[in-house]
């Protein structure tokens, strides 16, 4: 076969593993087989009726699932149909009946611990992250020993008192000793050079260690680096109060003792994606920056140990356009032969967007795959798997008030596709039928 020649792997290979789609509907969330789409299973409700706005795969065939008035929190069980059960929140966090929002949930790599980040809803509360310790050991993939909170003190955006000033990225080590969070003013209006400081939480003393960066919130993204626990820290590009211009800068951080040594300095930093080992990363840069011109973007693959040096061939990124954004380069295989880019222009002479998506090896510096996607609504291709593509189309009705979602998923040389869910959706319920959609491995329960 040519793609095990070319890319040593098979595109029509049979996706191993129980993978479904989670889809959240109004009020129940549904489970399809990806192979066998007639093999769908309602997980349940949710008990008060409140509308999903909120889903978060966790491992153990868990998820996590909040609603859309901030009424409840609940943990779900993903391997079968079972009561969803409510996660316990502090009866002072509850304002007014609202709990807090929830905007991210993490699990621990062994399963032991859920982290949940929220947003509270009294006057005077303020960010917050608890953390809920399981016992799977039993059999029961809900069970809740205990639970706790930590890091209480991130602040609310300045005249913004339902929105958190921090990135929303909780990023848990891998062996669970740290959480890292990013706190600061988040703004695109105003200069990128703003206070902000990194928080390195240690879960075992419970101290939380503040690295202080000059940048606003979504200048700043990190990973963490496995084994090594280094934490992979990238600052964009910015300008300062006085418009000057301010390079962007990728670190190496050592929790354990908040040191920071510099990978890498330059002006055209657009995008940082470690490697699913961690041993290199993808640069996303652009030879010719000029405002909202990205068709000189180039990909380029590197590695920790010598990152000023190319590995393999550039990949040009061309975004034609009317109106193009920057290009972003959304994940890697899970066996990181290749990465997914995304690219988006908007079209002013069909009124159309046009979204393009292409799977890459930077080792060849080609494209593998490339998908073409327009539509007048939002719609979004992306990875399932190691070698699959979810895409979810949306098409508007004659009747004005309705759209048609085809949700599908099909292997990269297109030989195999299905179609998992096909439904009329109306314009208002536009946002929750597609934003909290999910391609998971589900254990086999027994």
């Amino acid at each position: 076969h040519y793609y095990v020649w070319r890319y040593n792997f098979d595109s029509r290979d049979v996706l191993p593993g129980n993978y479904r789609l989670l889809a959240a509907r109004n009020k129940t969330l549904k489970s399809v087989d990806i192979r066998n789409p007639a093999n769908l299973t309602s997980l349940g409700n949710t008990p008060n009726g409140g509308v999903i706005s909120g889903l978060w795969p966790l491992n153990e065939g868990r998820a996590v699932i909040s609603t859309q008035n901030y009424d409840k929190i609940y943990l779900v069980d993903l391997t079968g149909s079972r009561a969803f059960k409510a996660l316990p929140v502090p009866d002072s966090l509850i304002y007014l009946g609202r709990y807090p929002q929830v905007l991210q949930a993490v699990g621990s790599a062994d399963g032991k611990r859920i982290f949940v980040l929220f947003a509270g809803e009294t006057p005077t509360s303020r960010g917050f992250v608890m953390v809920y310790e399981t016992d799977t050991l039993a059999g029961d993939n809900l069970n809740i020993t205990g639970y706790r909170m930590e890091l209480d003190n991130l602040p609310y955006l300045q005249n913004e008192p339902n929105r958190l000033s921090v990135s929303g990225l909780l990023e848990i080590s891998l062996d669970g000793h740290y959480m890292a969070i990013y706190e600061g003013q988040h703004t695109y209006t105003s200069p990128g050079d703003a206070p902000g400081k990194l928080h390195i939480y240690d879960l075992k003393t419970h101290t939380d260690q503040q690295i202080s960066f000059n940048a606003q919130v979504w200048s700043v993204s990190y990973f963490w680096l496995n084994p090594s626990n280094q934490l992979l820290l990238t600052v964009l590009p910015r300008n300062d109060t006085n418009k000057n211009s301010i390079p962007g800068i990728i670190y190496s951080l050592d929790p354990s003792t908040g040191q920071l040594t510099q990978l890498l300095q330059a002006m055209d930093i657009l995008q940082v994606l470690p490697t699913p080992d961690t041993n290199y990363f993808a640069l996303l840069h652009n030879n010719n920056p000029v405002l909202n011109n990205y068709e000189q973007a180039q990909i380029t693959l590197r590695s920790l140990a010598n990152p000023d040096i190319d590995i393999g061939k550039p990949y040009n990124v061309k975004t034609p356009g009317t109106k193009s954004s920057a290009p972003i380069m959304e994940n890697w295989s899970v066996d990181g032969t290749y990465l997914s880019i995304r690219t988006f222009t908007e079209d002013n002479e069909d009124s159309k967007d046009h979204f393009q998506i292409n799977m890459v090896s930077l080792l060849s510096g080609e494209a593998i795959i490339k998908n073409q996607v327009t539509s007048e609504f939002y719609s979004w291709v992306s990875l399932a798997g190691s070698h699959y593509i979810r895409s979810s189309m949306n098409q508007p009705n004659n009747d004005d008030k309705t759209f048609t979602q085809t949700m599908s998923i099909r292997n990269l040389d297109g030989s195999e596709k299905n179609v998992l869910i096909l439904q009329k959706v109306a314009f208002d319920d536009f946002y929750y039928q597609y934003s909290w959609d999910a391609v998971v491995q589900v254990p086999v329960s027994s």
